[in-house]
């Protein structure tokens, strides 16, 4: 399930050729730790031993890549097109190097969710990720005849070989790829082929079986009209490799595409019937110049050309070219839609018994627009119909074909065609009519039209007064309702006090009770799913006890309390019994209108009734607005004579659906005559909706410190934040048990012992007010008593006070606790932000603050290539020298850096964070989710030399040497170059290593802010 494929590449020194090696891992085979590499001049069976060239791990350390970049640009590997993907790719940057960038790519996920199939694609194009990744080898061996290697098992630690995995033997010259065939364009007719052409190919036998010989395509095109000039001849249709490389370096054929094509390698010839798809667009591109760039220049219409492609191979040389594929570019932009439309009503025309109807509109550019068609429809919806139609343009409703002459501003067409509007016959008849512009493209339809414009919307136009119908009239036909509530008594008791309430309806929801006197409320109890709540309470002096009864949607009876007042201690039970009552009536006096089936709690449809339809009016719409700014929505259009009798018959009209969020939803209706003329839009009532998904149920996502706690802090900002779609919702509930300081609403629930836990409410900003900046993500920060353990939960609400609104499910809930004693083992990060590890605990994090690491913001600029590359860094100090041990510093912005150079003997003597390491960086910011990214490798040593005895000259582009106060001595600074943000708090861990590679400590430094760095 590993197969191994050599590729015979360019020379590399007098005597010696590269092969390129790459292992293809099959049907999902598991890539080993490591590989060896072994070779032997000549064919397998041939005399002779095999040489070990490499061992093969993966890596994303930058300096191994910085040399591993240039070997492979030496082979002929395109580092420019590698270093622009990976641009296209990272959200990160700037990056000081190509190395850089690439240890990035290795060693986090790429962003959009797409990790293994961009993975994929670009270990397809570019040999150089396959070699950072363990998965080839970039060999160096002896020319003119063949090469057997073999790839081996190894453990990368001990280097004990296992088996034989691959054997793969190079050819003594670079094999040229077959050609790909049936070479073909994709004609499109729309506007998305316009002065484009389309191309796909597909990959014969040959070619699919050298699948891991090659990285893509590229495409050629040679302009007709050009080679005819220079040759005299038509461009072939079969071209040698040879004649089309030297047509491009001649500049009579044209490389198409900059990057290499990459298709499926299993596609096979031919292509299956019915095949839609393309592999690449050409918009007069080439690799110097890609369209829709500055400077780029659009096809003509008409142009002409042969286009060919070869495969590439990863050495970047094409092989034999497909036959080539003669192909006309085309205008396929249709021209605008016609615009001013107006129809009049002109008198006396010729030919005309009175007058007749006139269509106008604005005269188009004659280069854009050939001609027009003018079609008339006696109702607007079968305009849409006709253009759906297979005879298009050249429908029955076409009356005229204009030729677009003249040079007037408009052109005017008076309708005399046969069935045209006449008095008295069509007195008051609404005509519509509807007009298509059409081109004269080089390359027409079949039936021989142009491009055609879209259509325009039918204009209207009558023999009459456009008057419509009077005001529309009508009622709400929605249930009108009351939470209805009686007392009753029972026995006398001895304290405590039982205070019971029954409910009939299951959309009672809950009950509250509370003393009259003294208006303290007991607590409000939900039924769940039982149909009686009964508390018991403790008691004592004078009392008059009332409750009300609540919906889930906020509706309320009102507070009852028929029973005496009683002196205690001993008092009777009180009962009280709630439910629904709901009725049909007109204008709903002392309730509110319910669209929901009080017998089911099914939302119903809205209906609207209708009385007294006038005679002129034909048809009736029902619209449908959600909120006090919504868009009006169609929801019904019928006719009110239903039986077709000539009289109004229509009773009532009703919305398609209920609406799905919850809020208010208004209801308006509109008349139409028998011409389409309408009437004002007419408001009929509003409802409070439920909707039928009803309010989102949000999802906590974190609850934390904003920041650290300082011990003999009082208080504490927390962060709480969560996720939940917006629709429907005015604002959220967050509820905090034990309520916070400052909470503007204390909750208590009830449970079948009796009053529950106290629950502090805070409210959110709304919605409307920008609250969530149009995400479905929301986050508020508040004070809590610093040491306390806290519950927190959240819902969404609907409009309206506390208590009296539309509510919707809490969220589960999350807890939050920290504490700043030390011994106790506080004071450090919380427990959702831990240092990410594989699968394995990682040591507390060390908060002794006398032994935090010293962190500063540092202006910086390395000399990338020839490119002096600025940045900002997080430097972290890792050790420090005497006065007099530093021979020169690390210094910015030098073109020829030298290396920072000690008078020392031993370098580890000076480390104050001990190797290996690894470094961490995470936002400290209020809000901020605190996660740890790494910004760092696998620090187990500094690359240094010894120029002399006494002497370490620090080659290591990750560590610096300075000082930033001339009164103090140089130290040794780790360079953390991830970039960062402006103006935002940062920390980093650094975690220490044991031999084993495991964590066994972890450091942190002070915070930064990313601003107002040091100019060394």
């Amino acid at each position: 399930k590993i197969a191994a494929v050599a590729q015979v590449g360019n020379p590399a020194t007098p005597g010696t050729r590269y092969v390129f090696l790459q292992l293809q891992f099959l049907d999902g085979a598991t890539p080993h730790p490591a590989y060896a590499v072994f070779h032997k001049p000549g064919n397998p069976a041939d005399p002779g031993n095999f040489t070990r060239l490499a061992i093969l791990t993966p890596t994303a350390h930058a300096p191994t890549l910085h040399a591993l970049l240039e070997r492979a640009a030496a082979a002929g590997f395109d580092s420019a097109r590698l270093d622009e993907d990976l641009d296209g790719i990272l959200s990160a940057g700037p990056f000081p190097s190509l190395a850089a960038k690439l240890s990035t790519y290795l060693s986090t996920d790429l962003p959009g969710g797409y990790d293994l199939q961009q993975r994929e694609a670009m270990r397809r194009t570019h040999p150089q990720i396959t070699l950072a990744e363990g998965r080839a080898y970039l060999a160096r061996v002896p020319e003119g005849g063949p090469n057997t290697f073999e790839i081996r098992v190894i453990d990368p630690l001990t280097e004990v070989e296992g088996a034989t995995i691959a054997r793969v033997t190079s050819p003594a010259v670079p094999a040229i790829l077959p050609a790909p065939a049936e070479l073909s364009e994709k004609v499109e007719t729309t506007p998305r082929g316009h002065l484009r052409t389309h191309l796909r190919w597909c990959l014969p036998q040959p070619l699919r079986e050298m699948a891991f010989h090659w990285t893509g395509f590229r495409v050629f095109r040679v302009p007709r009209q050009a080679w005819l000039n220079a040759n005299g001849a038509e461009p072939p249709i079969n071209i040698t490799r040879d004649t089309l490389l030297n047509a491009v370096a001649s500049g009579s054929a044209i490389q198409v595409n900059r990057n290499v094509i990459t298709v499926d390698e299993s596609l096979p010839c031919p292509l299956p019937p019915g095949y839609e798809g393309f592999f690449m667009t050409d918009d007069n591109d080439s690799a110097a110049q890609q369209a829709m760039t500055l400077g780029s220049v659009e096809f003509d219409d008409g142009f002409e050309s042969t286009y060919y492609v070869a495969a590439v191979d990863h050495f970047g040389r094409i092989g034999e070219p497909s036959p080539g594929l003669p192909v006309q570019i085309c205008d396929r932009l249709p021209p605008a839609t016609p615009s001013r439309i107006r129809v009049d009503n002109i008198y006396k025309q010729e030919g005309a018994p009175d007058h007749a109807l006139r269509v106008s509109w604005r005269r188009d550019d004659p280069a854009e627009v050939a001609r027009y068609h003018l079609y008339r429809f006696d109702n607007p919806d079968d305009a849409f119909v006709e253009r759906a139609s297979g005879l298009w343009p050249a429908t029955p409703n076409r009356i005229a074909v204009i030729d677009n002459v003249g040079t007037s501003e408009r052109i005017s067409f008076a309708d005399l065609t046969p069935g045209h509007s006449q008095l008295p016959a069509d007195d008051g008849r609404t005509r519509w009519f509807v007009l298509v512009a059409e081109d004269a493209t080089s390359c027409p339809s079949p039936a021989g039209y142009g491009n055609l414009s879209g259509a325009s919307g039918p204009v209207p136009g009558a023999l009459y007064d456009l008057a419509g119908p009077g005001e529309p009239q009508g009622r709400l036909r929605v249930p009108c309702c009351q939470v209805t509530i009686n007392q009753g008594v029972g026995t006398f008791g001895r304290d405590p006090l039982r205070l019971t309430a029954n409910r009939t309806n299951q959309r009672v929801a809950w009950v509250e009770f509370r003393d009259q006197l003294s208006g303290e409320v007991l607590g409000r109890h939900h039924f769940g799913a039982a149909n009686q709540v009964s508390v018991l309470k403790s008691f004592n002096g004078p009392a008059r006890f009332e409750a009300r009864f609540g919906t889930l949607t906020g509706r309320t009876s009102a507070w009852v309390g028929q029973q005496p007042q009683y002196p205690g201690p001993s008092y009777p039970e009180h009962i009280w019994t709630g439910g629904l009552s709901c009725t049909t009536s007109a204008g709903c006096p002392g309730g509110f209108l319910d669209p929901v089936d009080p017998a089911t709690g099914d939302l119903l449809d809205v209906c609207v009734e209708i009385a007294g339809t006038p005679a002129d009016v034909r048809d009736v719409a029902l619209f449908r607005r959600l909120g006090d700014d919504g868009p009006l929505v169609l929801q019904h259009r019928a006719r009110v004579d239903t039986d077709n009798d000539g009289a109004p018959d229509l009773a009532s009209i009703c919305e398609t659906a209920p609406p799905a969020n919850p809020g208010r939803a208004c209801y308006f209706i509109q008349y139409y005559d028998r011409n389409g003329n309408p009437s004002v839009v007419s408001l009929v009532g509003c409802v409070v909706t439920p909707g039928t998904e009803g309010f989102p149920t949000p999802n906590i996502t974190h609850f934390l410190p904003a920041n650290d706690p300082s011990p003999g802090q009082l208080l504490t900002d927390a962060a709480i934040a969560w996720f939940s779609p917006r629709p429907g919702v005015d604002r959220f509930e967050v509820a905090l048990s034990p309520p916070p300081p400052g909470a503007a609403h204390v909750m208590q629930e009830g449970n079948e012992a009796g009053v529950g836990d106290l629950w502090g409410i805070v409210e959110s900003p709304r919605l409307a007010i920008g609250f969530g900046n149009d995400t479905p993500n929301f986050a508020i920060q508040l004070p809590l008593e610093s040491g306390k353990q806290y519950r927190a939960r959240v819902r969404a609400v609907g409009p309206g006070v506390y208590d009296e609104r539309d509510n919707g499910a809490w969220s589960d809930e999350a807890q939050i606790k920290w504490l700043l004693d030390p011994q106790d083992g506080g004071g450090g990060l919380p427990p959702d932000c831990p240092i990410p590890w594989p699968a394995r605990a990682v040591p507390a994090l060390i908060t002794d603050t006398a032994r935090e690491l010293d962190a500063q913001l540092v202006n910086w600029s390395d000399l990338d290539g020839n490119v002096m590359r600025p940045a900002t860094e997080l430097w972290i100090r890792v050790g420090c020298f005497e006065f007099g041990e530093v021979n020169n510093s690390s210094q910015p912005g030098q073109t020829a850096p030298l290396p920072p150079r000690l008078l020392i003997d031993d370098l580890n003597e000076k480390l104050a964070v001990a190797l290996p390491f690894t470094v961490y960086l995470h936002q400290t910011d209020p809000g901020s989710r605190g996660t740890m990214l790494q910004v760092s490798h696998y620090v187990d040593e500094i690359l240094a030399t010894t120029p002399a005895p006494g002497q370490v000259d620090i080659i290591d582009r990750a560590f610096a040497v300075r000082t930033f106060n001339p009164n103090e001595p140089p130290c040794l600074w780790f360079r953390v170059r991830h970039p960062l943000l402006a103006n935002r708090n940062y920390r980093a861990a650094v975690v220490l290593h044991g031999e084993d590679r495991e964590p066994v400590e972890v450091l942190r430094t002070r915070i930064v802010n990313a601003s107002n760095p040091i100019q060394p």
